[in-house]
C-alpha cells in the first residue's frame, strides 16, 4: 500500500470514529438545548397567564369557560382547582397528552404551577408537544451527518488529487533508484519539491551514491590491476619453473619439488582467473545478449569434454530432445555450463556417470559421487569445498550462482539416493525466447 493511501486510510478511520461519536453527542446536546428553550417558553407563558388572570380578575366560576376557550384556540393551557394545601413549587416534567386533531397520545413537556385566583387555589398547566421537536432534532442531526460525509468526500478527493502532485518528486526519485546501476554511476535527479524532507532525502541519496560509486570504481580498478599483475608474475614464475624442469641434472627430489610448484602455480592461475571473472560478473560487465539455441549449445560443450570424459572413464548420457532458445550472454552461459560440467567431473568416481537433460524450461546435470548429500545453503558460498581435492578453488559454484542471478536463471541442488547429485537450472519466462 502506498504511503499516501496509508495516511488516507488512517484519516478515514479517525474520521469514522469521530463521526460515530459526534452524532449521538450532537443529538443529545441539541435535544438538551431545545428542551431548555421549551422550558423557558413554558415559564414565560405561565407568567403571561398569571398576569392576564390577575389583570382581568378572572372569577373561579369562569374557569370552565376559560378552559373551553383555551382548548378551542389550541393554547395548550388548562386551569384546575386545587385543595388548600395543593399549591407547591413549579414543576416541569414529561407527560402524555391527547392530540385534538389525530386523537393520539403524544409526549409533551408539561409545566405545573399553583396560584390563588380570587382566594381559590388553582393549578395552571402549560404543555408543549415534543413530536415535532423530535422530528426537527433528527432533521438537524441528519443535515449534520450529510455535511460531515460531504466534508469527508471532499477530503478524500483533495488528498487523492494533490497527493499525486506532492508525491510526484518522490516517486520520480524512487523509479530512478529502481533503475540505478552502480557500475554506470549515473546521477539521480529529483525535480524541486516544496517539501523540505523530499529535498533532504534527494541530497542524502546523491551523497550516498557518489560515495559508493567512488568506492566501487576504486575497488574494481584495484581488483583488475592486482589480477593483471598477479597473472603476469605467475606466468613468469611458471616459465622459469618449466625451464628449470628441462635441466638434465635435476635429481628426482628436485623434479618432485618443481612439479608441486607447477601444480600450485596452475592452481593460483585458475584462482586468479575465477576471482577476476567473479569481479566482472558482480560489476555487471556483461551487457550484451543474443539468442542461444540451448540444444546446439549443450552439444558443443559435451563435445569439448569428450576427451576428458574418456581419460577419466566417465560415461555421459544425454537427453536433449527439447530446443529452447534463450536471450542471454553466450560467454556467461558457457561459463555457467562449463563450471557445472567441471564440477560433475571433478567430484565423480572412477567409472562413474554424468546425465545431461534438457527440457523446455530447464537443463539438469546429474553426476555420481562418493560423498553424501551436500549442504544446499552452503555449496554456493565462496571457497566452500565439498571435498579435499586440491584442484578445486572453491569458486566454481559461487560463479555459477552469480551468473544465474545476473542472467535471471534459477538454480537448485538435489541429492538423489544413494550417490547422485543433481543441479537444475531453470529458465525464467523473461529470458526464454521459445521452448
Amino acid at each position: 500500500m502506498k504511503l499516501s493511501y496509508k495516511t488516507l486510510q488512517l484519516y478515514l478511520i479517525c474520521c469514522g470514529i469521530t463521526f460515530g461519536l459526534s452524532v449521538p453527542v450532537f443529538y443529545l446536546l441539541v435535544q438538551r438545548l431545545w428542551i431548555h428553550d421549551v422550558d423557558e417558553s413554558l415559564r414565560y407563558q405561565k407568567e403571561l397567564i398569571e398576569q392576564g388572570i390577575l389583570r382581568n380578575q378572572l372569577e373561579p366560576g369562569e374557569i370552565a369557560r376559560f378552559n373551553e376557550l383555551a382548548g378551542h384556540l389550541g393554547l395548550n393551557i388548562s386551569l384546575t382547582p386545587l385543595s388548600a394545601h395543593g399549591i407547591g413549587k413549579d414543576s416541569i416534567y414529561y407527560g402524555n397528552i391527547v392530540n385534538p386533531v389525530s386523537g393520539q397520545q403524544e409526549t409533551a413537556r408539561i409545566l405545573s404551577s399553583g396560584m390563588q385566583v380570587q382566594g381559590v387555589p388553582m393549578c395552571i398547566q402549560v404543555h408543549h408537544a415534543l413530536l415535532e421537536t423530535s422530528d426537527l432534532i433528527r432533521g438537524i442531526v441528519l443535515v449534520q451527518a450529510i455535511l460531515f460525509l460531504c466534508l469527508l468526500a471532499a477530503t478524500v478527493w483533495v488528498n487523492s488529487y494533490f497527493s499525486k502532485k506532492i508525491w510526484k518528486p518522490f516517486y520520480g526519485l524512487l523509479s530512478q533508484l529502481q533503475a540505478f546501476r552502480l557500475d554506470k554511476g549515473q546521477a539521480v535527479r529529483m525535480e524541486k519539491s516544496p517539501v523540505l524532507e523530499f529535498n533532504s532525502l534527494h541530497d542524502s541519496i546523491q551523497k550516498l551514491i557518489d560515495t559508493n560509486v567512488h568506492i566501487f570504481t576504486a575497488q574494481k580498478e584495484f581488483t583488475e590491476n592486482a589480477a593483471h599483475e598477479t597473472r603476469n608474475s605467475l606466468t613468469a614464475i611458471q616459465n622459469q619453473v618449466e625451464l628449470a624442469a628441462q635441466d638434465d641434472k635435476l635429481s628426482a627430489r628436485q623434479a618432485a619439488v618443481l612439479t608441486r610448484i607447477d601444480d600450485n602455480i596452475r592452481h593460483l592461475t585458475k584462482l586468479n582467473r575465477d576471482l577476476l571473472l567473479l569481479s566482472r560478473i558482480e560489476s555487471n560487465r556483461f551487457d550484451s545478449r543474443e539468442t542461444v539455441d540451448m540444444n546446439d549449445f549443450l552439444r558443443e560443450i559435451c563435445a569439448d569434454f569428450g576427451e576428458q570424459l574418456e581419460v577419466l572413464g566417465i560415461s555421459l548420457e544425454t537427453a536433449l530432445s527439447a530446443r529452447p532458445e534463450l536471450l542471454s550472454n553466450r560467454l556467461l552461459l558457457r561459463s555457467l555450463v562449463v563450471n557445472l560440467f567441471s564440477n560433475a567431473l571433478k567430484h565423480n568416481v572412477p567409472g562413474g556417470r554424468i546425465d545431461l537433460e534438457l527440457g523446455g524450461d530447464y537443463f539438469r546435470i546429474t553426476n555420481t559421487g562418493s560423498s553424501g548429500a551436500l549442504k544446499p545453503d552452503r555449496i554456493f558460498e565462496r571457497f566452500y569445498r565439498q571435498s579435499d581435492k586440491s584442484e578445486s578453488t572453491g569458486l566454481g559454484l559461487a560463479i555459477v550462482k552469480r551468473i544465474c542471478r545476473l542472467l535471471e536463471l534459477k538454480i537448485d541442488y538435489r541429492f538423489e539416493s544413494p550417490d547422485r547429485h543433481a543441479f537444475r537450472v531453470r529458465f525464467t519466462p523473461k529470458g526464454r525466447v521459445s521452448g
